[in-house]
This record gives structure tokens, sequence and C-alpha cells, in this order.
């Protein structure tokens, strides 16, 4: 939308007021469905404030983009594990335009088991740029042992998950292999658990 210099004496129509006033102006709603009956065709670059959650956003010509430094949690699926009794999760991303970060815990309950390449979803999907790529750090704790395996966090597929890594020392080199029923404890118990920071680009 463009700027319109209003001159002394002239008309000011209707969709003057439209389309310079209301729709450049920050028009308060109390949520995001409210917004969305409000605004059922928004325009590009307009800019909104929810009550409800004290979101900022702006819409970028597809979607309503948060542009605040609100934590929000989500319910992340968790593959190759068998969640079982007591097992604990939390996850929360706060979004930035199109950055993403998500902070991620995941212990083991009484008859919880690894069955394989350890991964969890995304609250919001990555852009194609992130599809392959380490995106943040994570630390696998063995609780009774109270050992602590740091390791890496990669993004893989499409809308994509992210998958954890630890570091393997047994070569020259250090290298990253991924989380199994053995690795990297031999035999996973109750209250072992792994926490993870990651950032990426989202669409």
């Amino acid at each position: 939308m463009p700027r319109k210099t209003f001159v002394a004496g002239t008309l000011a129509t209707a969709s003057d007021v439209n389309t310079y006033l209301m729709d450049q102006s920050v028009m308060t709603f109390a949520t995001a469905a409210a917004r969305n009956t409000a605004i059922p065709t928004p325009t590009e670059g307009m800019v909104t404030f929810q009550a409800s959650n004290d979101h900022l956003t702006i819409y970028n010509g597809t979607d309503w983009i948060p542009y605040d430094t609100t934590w929000t949690t989500y319910t992340p699926t968790i593959n190759n594990v068998t969640l079982g009794s007591g097992s604990t999760t939390s996850a929360a991303y706060a979004q930035i335009g199109k950055t993403v970060v998500v902070q991620f815990y995941f212990a083991l309950g009484s008859t919880t088991t690894i069955n394989g390449d350890i991964n969890f979803s995304l609250p919001i999907n990555q852009a194609s740029s992130n599809r392959s790529g380490q995106v943040g750090t994570c630390v696998v704790l063995d609780s009774s042992a109270g050992t602590r395996y740091p390791g890496t966090v990669l993004l893989s597929g499409t809308p994509g998950n992210a998958f954890i890594r630890v570091g393997n020392a047994a070569g020259t080199y250090l290298t990253q292999v991924a989380c199994s029923s053995s690795v990297p404890i031999a035999v996973w118990a109750i209250s072992d658990s792994i926490a993870a920071t990651i950032v990426y680009q989202g669409v």
C-alpha cells in the first residue's frame, strides 16, 4: 500500500480511510480467530495485535507471522520411542519473523523404550534451505551414572523432523551418530533424558 499525503481542504473518502488509515494501523483483536473474521482478505504488510496472548503479527502475503518473543508450548511427536508410563515431554517455541527457536525436553518413564533413531516433530515447518544440516545442540543424560553426552541436532525431511546425534570418539576424528537402544546409553532407564535447543528458518 502506498503512502498518501492528505492536503488540507480535500475530501477524505471511505476508500482513503480504509486503505491509508485502517489497513496501515496496528489493529487490536481479542484473538486470532476474531482477527481472521474481521479481516477475511488481509493485505500484505498489515499489522495486528492479539490481546489474548499479547502477539504482534504481520501479514506477509500468505500467513500472519508473529513479531514478538512470546513462547508457545506444543506437543511434539517423538519417533522411534515407545513412551510408556511416567515419561515427561515438554517443548516450546518462539517465532520472530521466519526465525524459529525451539526448546525440547524428554525424560524416560518406567516403561519407556528406545527403538531406534530418535527424532521429534517441529512446531513450524522449516524452509527448504534448512532441510539438511545442523541447527542446534543437545545433551543426553544417563541419570543413574550422572553422565552427560553432548550432541547436535539435525533437520531432515519435508516438512522435517529434528534428529538427535551424539559424538562417537571411536575413530581418529570425532563423528556424529544416531541414538539407538544402546547409544549413547547401553541400557536406557527411568529419568534418562534428552534436552535440545534448535534455531532454524521457518516457512
